[in-house]
């Protein structure tokens, strides 16, 4: 871990307990939300680690006595900013980069990112744009009724717009909609098998079936057709 100028409180101290690599990790992300929280309120935080032992103590936000004040500080933080923190493993493989510089091994760092750069490119995902939670909570719901589930989200749901929701895991094209009032801002690429499976859940439950899209303005599309 760099050195910091002024050690601020928590700071990990060399011949004690905090002088652990899992301690260490859980400042970083103690210090990550000290610093950005106030720029970052309300949000939700997916947190990558290949430790662990800290992803264990996040979630569960509990530890040994070593660990406890820290983990009290990282609650009190996130309710302070109203924020909440999904932490996930990786492999150290994937977190080579972020090792590299969490232990200020710069030559390892950019023989590493030279390594990454050179691999393959990674998937450039145009089709994932979001609206903005007041658009649909304020403007959508108060023109149509609430709504009940979000048909497509992020793996970790954390762009949900409800409660209830379905992620490329639970494949929303795979759910039954009878019944449901669904808000569905879905992948370019999808939006024509979505569609039709909605049209399907309409015809068997026509009652209390209802849902609502955004569709780019794209005629030449085979989905538009549902659309016009």
């Amino acid at each position: 871990m760099l050195q910091l100028p002024n050690q601020p409180a928590f700071y990990p101290k060399p011949g004690t307990p905090t002088w652990h690599i899992n301690y260490m990790e859980l400042f970083a992300a103690y210090w990550f939300l000290k610093t950005w929280g106030p720029q970052l309120q309300g949000v939700t935080l997916v947190c990558h680690t290949d430790n662990t032992a800290t992803e264990g103590m996040l979630k569960r936000m509990t530890g040994t006595a070593t660990f406890i004040p820290l983990l009290k500080q990282i609650r009190l933080l996130l309710v302070k900013y109203d924020m909440q923190l999904l932490p996930y493993h990786i492999s150290s493989e994937d977190n080579d980069l972020s090792d590299c510089l969490s232990r200020g091994a710069m030559l390892e760092f950019f023989e590493a990112l030279q390594a990454w750069s050179g691999g393959p490119a990674l998937a450039n995902d145009k089709e994932d744009w979001q609206l903005k939670p007041s658009i649909v909570h304020e403007d959508l719901e108060e023109e149509f009724g609430a709504f009940d589930v979000d048909a497509c989200t992020d793996h970790y749901r954390t762009n949900a717009h409800c409660t209830q929701s379905w992620n490329a895991t639970d494949d929303c094209t795979k759910q039954n909609w009878g019944g449901l009032h669904v808000f569905c801002n879905g992948p370019f690429s999808l939006l024509l098998d979505i569609l039709s499976h909605f049209v399907k859940c309409k015809q068997r439950h026509p009652v209390g079936t209802a849902a609502l899209f955004i569709v780019p303005l794209w005629p030449t599309e085979k989905f538009w057709q549902y659309a016009a």
